[in-house]
């Protein structure tokens, strides 16, 4: 599900109460919509907001408001953020993207298929309406480089009704903006355009009641105020008052605290008294105010200021919100008397406090100065920020604070530089975890010291900087030294964990047996326990030694209720699950992770144990005779949510990728299966892990071996790899998968058994009862005797998968004893394909990128399209690698959509020798194509087509049902080719209506040329023969409109006059 946001994120603001419309500026707006991006770019007060809900008001289109604050500064988030709002608006939007099972790809690098869809879904639900996404403060985020690439994206991506409204107080600078607007798709307003111009500002003044004001005093304010919008309004509004001003002297920012000063000495006394007050909130209404002030006139000053024309924005809800220039103006006031200042800031944090608000009271009591209790709120604070991802705010919080007082808070500094590290933001973590270490060295506290230096040594391990992390590590293996055997146990667990992630084997059992020796002497059942885990998981595990692994995961759980731990207890379980599942006791396992979910706090699935207990259950269920898929598939929801609703974890993430991947897998669904299991491959790599990686390799590798076809041979490459990494740490249980697999994958290319290899399976089934279950394709394939010669007999292909699976070098497979049904392609106009005389569903198109595929293939003249061009015309930014593998997935979807129903698979779309083209023999016809034929053959016997054959223009005309591929007009690639049959269109038309004409058949003409100037209204020639016809039939009035209409168009779009032919038929009009 879409993560809810408040209300407000997504609320336009009110118009204010004197709103004059900018004609000059809503015309360019107005202009802009059929493209695909405005910026407007200036600082505060430049009428941005304004300006945009002005514009809104006077559309009938459909829009999203999305107001932007540094919270949304994360990728996910700002992704899910626009989508929320967009379902906000077409409520099965949303639906639609949560049934389609690719929300939880915000959270992927890549974003796997989610916005491909999300703009296909988004296309269908608009229906040709135009929509409006206006992005407010887009300056909020404009520094995370995630969310740049995501709103380049989907300038690429979104349907063409969408237009993008952006509001920043600094320039814009995304990579596809030279590009739009060299096309003149997409316009920038900065400060010079959005100033006032002479003329408006005039209006402005003429607009407020009062004395007038002299034109000359006019002209000094606005220059005086450089056509500042916010300045020339509030010293029209202090004017009218009847205030003076003085004239230009200081510039801008002084000339405003003038006129600021002017229009709040223009209010009552009350009114005077109490807006200093209200700017200490972000938003208030009249309760609020009574409620913090206790006074009884909250509710008539919010009146009395939403109807007074100051920088006041009315809420939907009855709340106000000062514009920022204003507020802060207000704030200065308030701080000309310092006592009342902190009382006031002091009475906005109790209020804060008392709601259970202390991320909002912290900055009311910084600046109250009462730094005791601001410490006590960001402490309340911090572990709820965490759990919401809300990095930024927290960063924010913790950097107000000064030095000597940051210093007192070690442990959040460090739990917040251990957060951003999880989120992969290393240099600020690694910052943030050097000052916790100095934090704690300074108080002397040897355990906090210990600790910091030891998450600093994680860090660069994740890096891959492994030199600097055993300097790190051997830095807190000598601050231990000098301490007690706690605090030596912590760094010795600390290298040994690192260094089973690291992939080696004699190192870290070395370091989990010094740390046992240590926690035997300090004798803390806790820290045993956790010791105890993560031996059993890094260490015993990861070698395939279950046996081992659980007799110390039950001495943890003895351990762990020693201590009364109940993360510890809930660890055990889960470990204990994992080992369970391997040694093949599935019922047990799926009570262990059913318990260690119960155990969460209620409806908490963000508690630690809560992702790995759900992944962990949906993996049981997963291996049970009949699997409830349903419910398995709803586990990996919750978990998706889970993982989203808490602070960033890319450990967790990776598990979520490669459980969903199986998931899919293990269902047939190969499509989904593919996008996780690269995701997976990704995030891994990003861990340092390299079991985990090694994981994600044989995940992948198992999908491609599944997918068949020629994506399988991408297969033993990352097997090797696997078992190479396997090999170094002594997995016996994965390598023997490997084997299973090399065994499955032989089969499907060639047929026949490996008598060998299949003699090692059987063996490895034996040692490892587990191996099989679960994954039905390998127990099918893997025999219950090995064939007797290796090779000679083939053993039974695997379901679905024809016998010499991947190669497919022979015929194509049929779908019947007869022949296969053919494809029909329609390109001119609107795409449609045929199947054997039926018109596809569109709906089958699930995945825009198959889509296009078909139609650049169609496309191709040549027949035979390089692999490379395609991956480079789909994914222009992937690396190859990944465009690989983007292009296996597009591939497999397309077939996938074109044999939908069919009872046998057919092979529409062949790859051969690096090639990528449409099987002839299955390929009727392809509308262009017939078009393009139909010319030549009109056309062989002379240019005019008068020796043509007449039957072959009537086919062309025809064919031709509209432009090419009319739904992608703004796509490049079919643009040439679009224009050249175009004009071969036009001159079909100039052809038949000549020989019309020559057969006195006058009216068909007239019809003829004037489908010919609709379709080219610049055509010169064809305006000419019009107008002529026209004179011809005495119908002088169409041919002076015909007239006067090229003349206006050829002015308006070429700057230029008619030519000398229809210059003459002007004057016999």
């Amino acid at each position: 599900m879409l993560p809810r946001f408040p209300k407000s994120k997504f609320r336009a603001p009110a118009l204010p109460a004197h709103y004059l419309p900018r004609e000059r500026l809503l015309t360019v707006l107005n202009g802009n919509a059929a493209g695909r991006l405005t910026c407007l770019a200036a600082g505060a007060g430049y009428g941005k907001s304004t300006l945009a809900a002005g514009f809104l008001q006077r559309v009938p289109d459909l829009f999203v408001w999305i107001n932007l604050d540094a919270d949304d500064a994360g990728g996910a988030v700002f992704l899910q953020l626009i989508l929320s709002g967009l379902a906000g608006v077409l409520p099965s939007f949303g639906a639609v993207l949560e049934r389609e099972g690719v929300l939880h790809q915000a959270h992927w690098p890549g974003r796997g298929r989610l916005l491909d869809i999300a703009a296909e879904v988004l296309e269908d639900e608009l229906a040709g309406r135009r929509l409006l996404l206006v992005l407010e403060d887009y300056q909020q985020v404009a520094g995370c480089p995630e969310a740049g690439a995501l709103l380049d994206s989907l300038l690429k991506l979104l349907p063409s009704p969408v237009h993008l409204l952006v509001l920043s107080r600094r320039p814009v600078h995304l990579p596809s903006l030279p590009a739009l607007t060299a096309a003149g798709r997409a316009a920038v307003l900065g400060r010079e355009e959005l100033a006032f111009t002479r003329d408006e500002a005039g209006r402005f003044f003429a607009a407020r009641p009062g004395v007038p004001v002299p034109n000359a005093l006019i002209e000094q304010v606005w220059r005086g105020m450089a056509g500042w919008p916010l300045g020339v309004q509030l010293a029209a509004r202090a004017m009218a008052a009847g205030g003076a001003y003085s004239g230009p002297d200081t510039g801008v920012a002084s000339l405003m605290e003038e006129v600021l000063r002017g229009v709040i000495a223009a209010e009552p006394p009350a009114v005077r008294d109490a807006l200093p007050l209200t700017a200490v909130f972000e938003e208030w209404d009249g309760e609020l105010f009574n409620a913090v002030f206790s006074r009884p006139d909250g509710c008539a000053l919010a009146a009395h200021l939403s109807g007074s024309g100051l920088p006041v924005e009315r809420l939907p809800g009855g709340g106000l919100r000062y514009h920022r220039t204003f507020k802060a103006f207000l704030l200065k006031l308030l701080k000309e008397d310092g006592q009342k200042y902190r009382d006031t800031q002091s009475r906005a944090a109790d209020y804060f406090l008392a709601r259970e608000s202390p991320a909002e009271a912290f900055p009311c009591l910084v600046a109250a100065g009462e730094r005791g209790r601001a410490v006590l709120a960001l402490q309340q604070a911090a572990r709820p920020l965490l759990r919401q991802g809300r990095l930024p705010t927290l960063g924010a919080m913790l950097e107000t604070l000064p030095g000597p007082v940051l210093d007192t808070l070690p442990g959040i500094i460090l739990d917040f530089g251990e957060a951003c590290i999880h989120a992969g933001r290393f240099r600020d973590g690694l910052a943030w975890l050097r000052h916790a270490a100095g934090a704690f060295g300074a108080a002397g506290d040897a355990a906090g010291l210990t600790r910091a230096l030891c998450a600093q040594g994680a860090a660069y391990a994740a890096r891959g900087e492994r030199e600097n992390a055993l300097a790190v590590y051997n830095q807190a293996l000598g601050e231990a030294a000098a301490q007690n055997s706690l605090l030596r146990s912590v760094v010795l667990h600390y290298l040994a964990v690192w260094t089973a992630r690291a992939g080696e084997k004699e190192r870290p059992e070395k370091f989990f047996r010094a740390a046992a020796e240590c926690c035997r002497e300090h004798g803390d059942p806790a820290a045993t326990a956790a010791l105890l885990l993560d031996q059993a998981y890094f260490y015993y595990y990861r070698r395939g030694l279950f046996q081992e692994a659980r007799a110390l995961v039950e001495r943890a759980a003895l351990a762990a209720a020693t201590a009364g731990d109940r993360m510890l207890t809930s660890r055990s379980r889960l470990v204990g699950g994992a080992v369970l599942l391997r040694l093949g006791r599935t019922a047990e396992a799926l009570e262990n992770f059913l318990l260690a979910a119960g155990e969460c706090p209620e409806g908490k699935e963000d508690f630690p144990a809560g992702v790995p207990a759900l992944l962990g259950a949906a993996e049981a269920l997963s291996r049970l005779p009949d699997p409830d898929w349903p419910r398995i598939g709803e586990l990996y929801d919750r978990a998706a949510t889970a993982l989203a609703a808490q602070e960033p974890f890319l450990e967790a993430a990776v598990l979520l990728s490669l459980g969903r991947s199986a998931f899919y897998r293990r269902r047939g669904d190969m499509v989904p299966a593919l996008e996780e299991a690269g995701n997976a491959l990704e995030l891994a790599a990003g861990t340092g892990d390299c079991w985990l990686e090694a994981v994600a390799g044989l995940n992948q590798a198992a999908a491609y071996i599944q997918t068949g076809g020629e994506i399988a041979a991408g297969a033993p490459a990352l097997l090797e790899k696997a078992a190479a990494a396997f090999t170094l740490v002594g997995d016996g249980y994965h390598l023997a998968l490997i084997d299973c697999w090399r065994y499955y994958d032989r089969i499907c290319r060639n047929g026949g058994a490996d008598r060998r290899l299949g003699e090692k399976c059987l063996s490895h089934c034996g040692r490892f009862p587990a191996l099989l279950p679960g994954e039905k394709a390998l127990a099918e394939s893997i025999p219950a005797r090995p064939a007797d010669a290796g090779g000679e007999k083939p053993a039974k292909p695997p379901e679905n998968q024809p016998a010499g699976g991947g190669g497919k070098a022979g015929p194509p497979v049929t779908a019947t004893a007869a022949s296969p049904p053919l494809l029909r392609i329609c390109c001119l106009g609107r795409f449609q394909v045929y199947r054997g005389g039926v018109l596809l569903d569109e709906r089958l198109w699930r995945r825009r990128k198959a889509k296009t595929l078909l139609k650049y293939l169609a496309l191709h003249r040549e027949g035979k399209a390089p692999r490379d061009v395609i991956m480079e015309l789909l994914w222009p930014d992937l690396p190859a690698d990944k465009a690989a593998n983007a292009l296996y997935v597009t591939l497999h979807a397309l077939r996938k959509a074109l044999n939908r129903s069919l009872p046998v698979e057919v092979e529409y779309v062949a790859v051969k020798d690096g090639m990528i083209y449409l099987e002839p023999e299955l390929l009727a016809e392809v509308d262009c194509r017939l078009f393009e034929e139909a010319c030549a053959r009109a056309f062989g016997r002379g240019e005019d087509g008068s020796g043509g054959a007449a039957a072959d223009l009537e086919r062309a005309r025809r064919l031709y049902r509209g432009d090419l591929l009319a739904e992608d007009i703004y796509e490049d690639w079919p643009a040439a080719a679009r224009e050249r049959l175009r004009q071969l269109y036009l001159q079909v038309l100039t052809a038949l209506a000549s020989r019309a004409l020559a057969a006195g058949r006058e009216g068909e003409a007239l019809d003829l040329w004037r489908e010919a100037v609709e379709r080219e209204p610049l055509d010169e020639k064809a305006r000419a023969q019009l107008v002529r016809l026209l004179l011809r039939l005495g119908q002088r009035a169409a041919a002076r409109r015909h007239l006067q209409q090229i003349r206006e168009l050829l002015r308006r779009e070429l700057g230029i006059k008619p030519g000398d032919e229809l210059t003459a038929l002007s004057r016999l009009c």
